[in-house]
């Protein structure tokens, strides 16, 4: 038998998520880099595994304020020349998300 979540429990786990959706929100808006630049001052968290899509890649190419962004896939060979305009984003063997970075 499953116990019962408390309204104040019920409560807190709304406030959490509410916060979390705010902060990541908020911390896109503060992107104040030169257009075309990379910027990785932003939080992208997820609680279910995301899978990556062209949508979740545009979508944090913009957050980012990159010109470019390139998925790399574990296990693929890339170049390693550094380009502050292209966002990376990383995702695992089953093609979920795992991290970003600029370069």
């Amino acid at each position: 038998m499953m116990p019962k979540i408390t309204s104040l429990k019920g409560s807190a786990l709304t406030a959490v998520l509410a916060l979390s959706f705010g902060m990541f929100e908020a911390s896109a808006a503060e992107n104040t880099n030169k257009p075309g630049r990379c910027n990785s001052n932003f939080a992208y968290n997820t609680f279910v595994p995301t899978q990556v899509t062209p949508g979740l890649l545009e979508a944090l190419r913009l957050l980012s304020g990159a010109a470019i962004v390139r998925h790399e896939k574990s296990g693929e060979t890339y170049t390693q020349e550094y380009r502050s305009d292209r966002l990376r984003v990383i995702s695992d063997e089953g093609n979920f998300y795992t991290h970003f970075q600029c370069g």
